[in-house]
């Protein structure tokens, strides 16, 4: 019999790795959609919008992820 009460825990840098990589036709974008932002990626990735910027500073720091600010 199949459980569907098993959870599976994913890291937060690896939600929001998974998340930016569905994302990447996003990449060279001018404007981005709300799943782009801070906020959006919190909703999506079911966390709060701190840890969202602590992630981020982390992956920037390794080299995984680069951040394109215009304007």
């Amino acid at each position: 019999m199949a459980r569907n009460d098993v959870k599976v825990s994913v890291a937060v840098s690896d939600r929001i790795l998974l998340h930016l990589w569905e994302q990447d036709h996003q990449a060279d974008h001018y404007l981005v959609t709300h799943e782009m932002t801070r906020p959006g990626i919190a909703e999506i990735c079911g966390l709060h919008p701190p840890n969202v910027s602590r992630t981020m500073r982390e992956l920037m720091s390794n080299g995984w992820v680069t951040r394109l600010q215009r304007g």
